[in-house]
């Protein structure tokens, strides 16, 4: 969700847009799917899977800033499409949490 909100606004004709249209069709198998539908899809699988929260996994408020500054620099983050803001990756952590 983050990464789409993102691109949309700051690169809107960015390729990795077709992609995740194309991951949307592949995931939900309906051909006209957009990247919001596979959003969606992966937020009901895990409800179904039952996946605990960042909180339930210890995760407090207080370690929050430590751990966007982490991500801003781990290596895997040089593989998303668009560089996420701190207050992005903020939103990401609390609302998983």
């Amino acid at each position: 969700r983050a990464n789409l909100a993102a691109l949309r606004v700051r690169q809107p004709g960015h390729a990795a847009l077709d992609r995740y249209d194309e991951i949307a069709r592949m995931l939900t198998g309906q051909p006209g799917a957009r990247a919001d539908d596979a959003v969606s899809w992966l937020e009901a699988l895990n409800r179904q899977l039952r996946i605990p929260s960042l909180a339930t996994l210890g995760l407090t408020t207080k370690a929050v800033p430590d751990l966007v500054e982490k991500s801003r620099r781990a290596s895997s983050m040089k593989a998303n499409p668009i560089e996420l803001t701190p207050q992005e990756l903020t939103a990401i952590l609390e609302a998983a949490m």
